[in-house]
């Protein structure tokens, strides 16, 4: 069908066919525990817990007496996930009271002893509306929960809407919290953050936009158990350890209505609230924040289930067939099964072992053959990145003629531009090394992040600033990580400061020729360059104006006679991060080799040519296993290669 050849043609990779078989039939509807054993049910008086392999039920708990202040209370428990081990169950509870108060509960539910606890209560006021004839009352508090890796903990998401202003456009303020709590109810951790929507300040077609730098958290647990959330603003959505404040990660292609959350511990799946043709679902991987985009056909309400290295939807259309992603990214087309319910809700359980057909009350279990791989076999497939965040022991004194400009842009100014993963901290690693292993003297280096990086910065520090100090015995080093941009018309390459827009490159972003020619008429021989950036408006630390095509050839500005270039990638290649070491590809292994892994000599001097010699490879094997052609350069005049760049302390 058109939307199996629409998708084949996002994701040219191999497809097989598989066929499901019958395995049992359930008298009930709901979620699969994540070994895909067991379906828990909830019905007004109870929870019920069925076995997918024969259909019989094996546990039923009752469900606790809530009392209602008025017949217009609403209440609704639901069933939020099984613990690791399938000997728990969250259960959360919406009580609106009147619709003027609301309760949010949750609790934790004993299987064996088949009970259940309170571990969580909230109680406020519901959001409103404010009209020209009086107020009128909306959302009330809703909490949800899942569990940690270790079956634990809970990280419970609370989300309050406070009130909406309606006049010619809608003023609204929304809280997002995240709390920790285990099995006894005791709160470990209480995160909130508090935003706001406002269409007059920012675009109207945006669901949330925060007021101040953060958005709402949608909390979860990261796959070594650390409570994370999701936070969102303008630039896009960040993972962030809640308890240490840091970004772990950047989702890639997250935009503002993906309705981002964790749906397993590690794993994050978003797709918009509603969607009539051409509909995505995504899901990433909270620690890198990487993912897929997967089409989930022309009609709303399509189910999205992810686990293990599995993503499956299903096309709604009768005679569709249901399409599931397979790491690495591998298509796999299910057979039509037969007989009634097609149309209906499909999800599959977390090793993507089973299919699960809910249609009519009842819920059909067919075997796929699938089996996702072993944790274990993942993780042992990539090695851990070596810490090279501090810089090594030297023999370097403090040069007073050496000079050094470091920037790092990792969130734009202009609404759109996605953020460039760890360049701000590449820029401070880098500036560390300069300053503490290098010889620089740190009243000698400018450093420039973020929104200290704007055009004026740029022209002031890499002109001006540069020519009234620089000698002719001076070291110079420049070093820039952020986004690179291609001129759609001439094939240039510009860099990108903090307040740059792709559609007006000229007159906001700084220009490659132009770095290279400043840096030409320093009076000095030794000049290096570090650009962990990419110009060719393909994805990755480049960009290019939305709606133009990516450039079939870029055109390569050349450094002058004094200069040395290290560059990240080719022409018309991308630039990649390295999630796990949280640095740039290209910085990672520079800042390796500077740390010996590029000493070849084995003498402590680590110079250009034996830096070109270990990063280039290395980048590229990375990159491959990204699924990205990434291959560093080195421009040098023949003099300069053999001057090493760090002077390693010898090891004792």
């Amino acid at each position: 069908m058109m939307i199996g050849a629409v998708l084949a043609l996002l994701v040219p990779f191999a497809s097989a066919e598989v066929s499901l078989r019958k395995v049992s039939e359930i008298p009930a509807i709901g979620p699969v525990s994540d070994d895909g054993a067991f379906l828990a049910s909830i019905d007004q008086a109870s929870i019920g817990v069925w076995r997918l392999s024969d259909g019989r039920q094996v546990h039923r708990i009752p469900l606790p007496r809530v009392d209602k202040t008025e017949e217009s209370d609403s209440i609704d428990f639901s069933i939020d996930a099984f613990s690791p081990d399938d000997k728990s169950l969250a259960v959360s509870l919406t009580h609106y009271r009147d619709r003027k108060r609301g309760d949010a509960a949750v609790y934790w539910v004993d299987l064996e002893k088949e009970s259940m606890r309170q571990v969580y209560l909230t109680r406020r006021d519901c959001g409103h509306l404010v009209m020209p004839g009086g107020i009128e009352p909306t959302v009330c508090p809703s909490a949800t929960a899942l569990f940690s890796p270790d079956g634990k903990h809970l990280a419970i998401s609370v989300f309050s809407y406070l009130e909406q202003i309606v006049r010619s456009d809608a003023v609204s303020r929304y809280v997002g919290e995240a709390i920790l709590v285990d099995a006894s109810g005791a709160i470990l951790g209480n995160f909130k953050d508090e935003f706001r929507h406002d269409p007059k300040q920012y675009d109207k077609t945006l669901d949330y936009v925060a007021e101040s730098a953060n958005g709402a958290i949608a909390p979860g647990f990261g796959a070594d158990g650390h409570l994370l959330g999701i936070v969102r603003d303008r630039s896009g959505c960040e993972v962030r350890d809640l308890a240490s404040g840091t970004r772990v990660s950047f989702l890639d292609e997250c935009s503002a209505d993906a309705n981002p959350r964790f749906i397993f511990p590690g794993i994050i799946g978003g797709s918009p609230p509603s969607c009539t043709e051409n509909c995505f679902a995504h899901y990433w991987d909270a620690r890198t924040g990487r993912g897929a985009k997967v089409a989930y056909g022309r009609l709303g309400g399509a189910s999205f289930t992810v686990g293990g290295d599995y993503a499956m939807t299903t096309f709604p259309d009768p005679g569709a067939r249901m399409e599931l992603r397979a790491a690495p990214f591998q298509t796999v087309l299910f057979s039509t099964p037969t007989g009634p319910g097609w149309d209906n809700t499909w999800t599959m359980t977390a090793d993507g072992g089973f299919a699960l057909n809910h249609a009519s009350g009842k819920t059909i279990v067919y075997e796929t053959g699938l089996r996702a791989r072993t944790p274990e076999a993942s993780a042992a497939a990539v090695a851990p990145p070596l810490d090279v965040d501090s810089p090594p022991a030297t023999k370097a004194k403090p040069d007073p003629d050496a000079y050094a400009v470091v920037i790092g842009v990792e969130k734009y100014r202009q609404y759109g531009i996605p953020a460039v993963d760890f360049a701000a901290r590449d820029a401070q690693t880098m500036y560390a090394y300069l300053t503490g292993a290098m010889g620089f003297d740190p009243k000698n280096v400018v450093l420039l992040a973020d929104e200290h990086a704007t055009r004026t910065d740029f022209q002031k520090n890499l002109g001006s600033w540069l020519m009234n100090r620089v000698g002719p015995k001076s070291r110079v080093f420049v070093y820039y990580a952020g986004h690179g941009s291609p001129n759609p018309k001439t094939g240039q390459g510009y860099l990108m400061p903090y307040e740059a827009d792709p559609a007006y490159l000229e007159d906001t972003a700084y220009p490659l020729s132009k770095l290279y020619a400043s840096l030409g008429k320093l009076p000095t021989k030794d000049v290096t360059v570090v650009l962990d950036a990419c110009f060719s408006g393909q994805g990755g630390r480049s960009l290019i104006v939305k709606g133009t095509r990516p450039l079939v050839s870029v055109v390569q500005s050349k450094a002058e006679p004094n200069t040395v270039v290290l560059s990240a990638a080719g022409a018309n290649q991308v630039s990649a991060s390295f999630p796990e070491a949280r640095h740039g590809l290209l910085t990672y292994y520079l800042l390796a080799g500077l740390r010996g892994e590029a000493d070849a000599k084995h003498d402590g001097r680590i110079t250009a040519d034996e830096l070109i010699a270990y990063v280039r490879p290395a980048v590229e094997r990375a990159a491959k296993l990204q699924n990205v052609e990434q291959t560093p350069s080195l421009m040098s005049p023949p003099d300069v290669v053999a001057k090493p760049w760090i002077v390693l302390a010898p090891k004792k």
